[in-house]
């Protein structure tokens, strides 16, 4: 991706008076597809797994694999979840848990209680056999105990399953017919099988159920994103960090190596070219490997351009790793939308470098311009995405010839796009007229221009001066100045001053009353 970026940049097409136009295009168009296939292969290269690299609450509620198992990505985060154990109703339920306490205070202050879900009084009848259940009442957990035990995202969140389902606001007065009847399903899917259930208890059940799962999802929430002292939300951004390490890593290479291998096919081709028809293989053999050579040997000595490809491919797949793991908090990210988001994230970059930093020191309508041909690069890379896609579909399945077929269709389309836009941009009246009107802004760069204008005129002055007579006029005027500091009255300082003059050039000529007479002479200081 960054090689058609850099390609845009530094590439126009020349059209050459004695070459036709065409071939001159083509010749375009096989450099940036080059380029282009390169870095399409080398991003294939880079895993982007279906929901990125960190456990988010959602994925791993979502995310299932065959058996039905959730999908971990830390293996540790993995192993809590299948060791914890069956799930017994004493541990929410049992002495010393709100509960019991809330059953206790509910005898003490009398005989009955409020149905919560039936809107009627509901009696603490024992345990009688006889005693109609519709009356007894039951203390109910609004989401069911071994729901939450089960809950993939309270264990990545490290809480435990009597702290989430013991709280006060998951503990609500029913019926002990409804209460039973529920068992241990949510509320939703009881309501669901259960269509005799009037408006009114299904409406109250609801609510109840989306209050408790409000307090239940916030509290998750706020453990495992935003409680530094637990040591779940400290993985969590312990395992962040390392993937936008390791993704930055990974897409700094993979820029740097396609920069490298698009340098290496570059020079070869030239080399192969200056061969004379009809040379031996032997001959072409050996121009092939200088080549070769001479490619590396040239990309390596651009060492400030490998550390700029390296750095832009860091920082976009860092914060393609970090933006990922931000939208898996919300939503599971297809490996697709990974990629594109590399891809856009390596062409942001890229325009905030222009317009911010303008290494190149370009003026606004060029800035402009340029960001424009690196964003519409980015768009033809993910135009080409898509139709590997529906290529994918219709050959991938192909042995061997698919993957490949999917490829080269992916970088044929980008590189067709990105070209075409490439030589509208340049060769575009209207486009030019508004980048040249754009370029008469004043701006940082063109004040530059002026002041080194001026500095360089100046600089020209300054070497035709007599420097050594400069020096020896400066220690003049300072002692005068010196001595007239030192003066003690006006008949003294007009004698200095005279005999200062005389020493020089008197600004009159004869007598001074007589010349002063004149009205036509005028007194010249030098």
């Amino acid at each position: 991706m960054d090689e058609f970026i850099k390609s845009v940049k530094t590439e126009t097409v020349e059209l050459e008076p004695e070459k036709p136009v065409f071939q001159t295009i083509l010749d375009s168009y096989e450099k940036v597809l080059v380029e282009s296939l390169l870095t399409a292969f080398a991003l294939d290269f880079m895993k982007a797994e279906v929901g990125g690299d960190v456990d988010t609450i959602h994925n791993v509620r979502t995310m299932r694999a065959e058996n039905g198992n959730p999908i971990f990505k830390n293996q540790q985060n993995s192993l809590e979840y299948e060791n914890r154990g069956a799930y017994s109703h004493k541990n929410v339920e049992g002495l010393g848990t709100h509960y019991q306490t809330i059953k206790h205070e509910a005898r003490e202050r009398g005989l009955s209680v409020t149905d919560a879900y039936e809107n009627k009084d509901v009696f603490f009848l024992g345990k009688g056999k006889n005693r109609p259940t519709d009356k007894a009442a039951n203390l109910d957990h609004v989401l069911a105990a071994k729901q939450i035990h089960d809950d993939p995202g309270r264990v990545l969140s490290g809480m435990s399953t009597k702290d989430m389902a013991d709280d006060y606001s998951n503990l609500k007065w029913t019926n002990e017919h409804l209460n039973k009847s529920m068992g241990d399903k949510d509320i939703p899917d009881y309501i669901d099988e259960h269509p005799e259930l009037s408006e009114e208890t299904k409406e109250r059940m609801m609510n109840a159920y989306n209050e408790a799962k409000d307090v239940y999802e916030s509290r998750l929430i706020r453990e495992y994103y935003f409680n530094l002292k637990n040591p779940k939300c400290q993985q969590f951004y312990k395992d962040t960090c390392a993937a936008a390490a390791k993704q930055g890593i990974e897409m700094g290479i993979t820029q740097v190596v396609g920069f490298i291998l698009a340098e290496i096919w570059i020079v070869t081709k030239e080399e192969l070219l200056s061969l004379p028809p009809g040379s031996s293989f032997e001959t072409i053999l050996k121009k092939t490997a200088e080549g070769i050579k001479k490619g590396f040997e040239s990309a390596c000595s651009k060492y400030k351009v490998l550390i700029q490809k390296f750095g832009e491919g860091f920082l976009a797949g860092g914060l393609s790793s970090l933006i990922t793991t931000l939208c898996n908090i919300f939503t599971t990210t297809s490996s697709f939308f990974i990629k594109n988001l590399r891809q856009i994230l390596a062409c942001i970059t890229r325009s905030f470098g222009v317009l911010l930093i303008n290494p190149d020191d370009l003026e606004v309508g060029d800035r402009i311009k340029l960001s424009m041909i690196i964003m519409a690069t980015g768009a033809s890379a993910i135009a080409g995405n898509y139709v590997g896609v529906y290529v994918g579909k219709a050959v991938g399945s192909i042995p061997v010839v698919g993957p490949i077929l999917t490829r080269f269709c992916t970088a044929l389309v980008t590189g067709l796009l990105s070209v075409s836009f490439l030589i509208f941009m340049d060769r575009s009246k209207y486009i030019n007229d508004l980048v040249d009107m754009m370029n008469k802004i004043p701006s940082e760069v063109t004040d530059m221009k002026i002041i080194n204008a001026y500095l360089d005129n100046y600089a020209a002055e300054l070497g035709e001066i007599d420097i050594e007579q400069f020096k020896n006029e400066t220690d003049q005027y300072c002692e005068v100045a010196e001595r007239i500091m030192n003066t003690s009255d006006d008949k003294e300082l007009n004698a200095l001053l005279l005999d200062f003059y005389k020493d020089h050039q008197l600004p009159w000529t004869g007598d001074f009353d007589s010349f002063m007479s004149n009205r036509n002479n005028q007194l010249v200081f030098e």
